[in-house]
């Protein structure tokens, strides 16, 4: 049995993450409701939060990390499942302006 003296510690062996978007600042979603930014890209990854009844019906998940400009400023941020779909289904159009919004009483954030 190892000791805790011999085991590596996390920060010496985990894998640093390259950032989707490294010329990007780094905000969380929160920041940019009901603000009107330039939707310049995107890309998509599969979700790691499944429910047990969708992984059952074969379901999958995906959020996106999204590129976009604030006030001349460029930005990146996660965006769910919902925002994920929008930006797939016009992903042809881009860039594009959009407003992040949080419709009231619901869970998710979607574009308008």
């Amino acid at each position: 049995m190892e000791t805790n003296a011999t085991l590596p510690r996390f920060s010496e062996i985990k894998k640093e993450l390259e950032p989707v978007f490294p010329n990007a600042k780094k905000v969380d979603i929160v920041n940019v409701l009901n603000k009107e930014l330039v939707i310049k890209d995107f890309t998509v990854f599969p979700s790691l939060f499944v429910s047990e009844e969708d992984k059952k019906e074969g379901k999958e998940k995906n959020f996106s990390v999204i590129l976009a400009e604030l006030n001349g400023e460029l930005i990146t941020f996660n965006g769910g499942e919902v925002i994920t779909e929008q930006l797939e289904a016009t992903k042809e159009k881009l860039p594009f302006l959009a407003t992040i919004i949080k419709p009231k009483g619901k869970r998710y954030y979607c574009l308008t």
